[in-house]
C-alpha cells in the first residue's frame, strides 16, 4: 500500500483523515464540545430545571443538554462538586470521530445553580388555575375513589392540583392546565357532564376562559 504523509505533521502513514494522520485528527477534533460555564435554574417546588425552556429532567439531564457531540458518543460520566456555591462539573467520554478514530476526552464545566419558581408553580403560588372540576355524589367512597383518580392522571400528565375544596355537595379541584379536562373526561366514570366557561381576562388580544366541569357520579 503507498504510504501518504500528514498535511499538518508530515508523519508517513498509510491512512489519512482529511489529509491528516490519526494523532493530528485527534489533536484537531474534539469529541465533545462544552460552554466553560453555564446556568441551570431549578424550580425549588417541582424540581423542574431549565436551560433554554422549564423540563421535567434531573440535574444530571440538564447537563447533558449542554454537551454537544461531534463523534459518536459510546460512553459518558458525569462528576459532580459542589465549590464556593458552583458546582464544578467533569464530563469524561469515549467514542468515535468520523466512526473509526477512537477518542477519550475530559470537559469541564462551571455552572450556577439557581434556585427559584418555574412559570407554572409562581402562577400555582399566587392562586393561579385554569379549570374546576366538580364531583358531586352522595357516595363518600366514590368520592374519594375518583378524586384519587384524577389526582394520578393530573400529576401523571405534568399537571398541578392547586387545591381541593370539600363542601356538602362533594368535593372541587382545581387544576392546571385546562387541556386536562378532556382526558380526565374520558377516564373517569360519571352519570352526568356539564360544562362551562368564565371569561376571565385577555392575552394577546384573545380572551382567556376558565373552564369549570361538573361532574355527577
Amino acid at each position: 500500500m503507498k504510504s501518504k504523509f500528514c498535511i499538518k505533521c508530515g508523519k508517513k502513514t498509510e491512512t489519512l483523515f482529511n489529509g491528516l494522520c490519526e494523532e493530528c485528527f485527534k489533536e484537531m477534533n474534539e469529541l465533545i464540545s462544552v460552554p466553560e460555564k453555564a446556568k441551570i435554574s431549578v424550580c425549588k417546588i417541582c424540581g423542574r430545571a431549565k436551560i433554554k425552556k422549564w423540563e421535567k429532567i434531573d440535574i444530571d439531564d440538564a447537563i447533558k443538554r449542554l454537551i454537544k457531540t461531534n463523534g459518536k458518543l459510546e460512553k459518558i460520566k458525569i462528576e459532580k462538586e459542589w465549590k464556593n456555591k458552583k458546582l464544578l462539573v467533569k464530563i469524561k467520554a469515549s467514542g468515535f470521530l468520523n466512526e473509526k478514530v477512537k477518542k477519550s476526552e475530559t470537559k469541564e464545566i462551571e455552572i450556577t445553580i439557581e434556585e427559584k419558581l418555574c412559570d407554572t408553580c409562581g402562577k400555582i403560588v399566587g392562586g393561579y388555575y385554569e379549570s374546576v372540576i366538580q364531583l358531586r355524589s352522595k357516595d363518600k367512597n366514590k368520592l374519594e375513589k375518583t378524586l384519587r383518580d384524577i389526582e394520578n392522571i393530573v400529576y401523571n400528565n405534568n399537571g398541578f392540583i392547586v387545591k381541593i375544596l370539600k363542601n356538602k355537595n362533594g368535593v372541587d379541584v382545581y387544576i392546571t392546565p385546562k387541556s386536562l379536562l378532556n382526558k380526565i373526561s374520558r377516564s373517569i366514570k360519571y352519570n352526568e357532564i356539564k360544562t362551562s366557561y368564565t371569561l376571565v381576562g385577555m392575552k394577546d388580544g384573545k380572551n382567556l376562559y376558565r373552564s369549570t366541569m361538573l361532574l355527577r357520579l
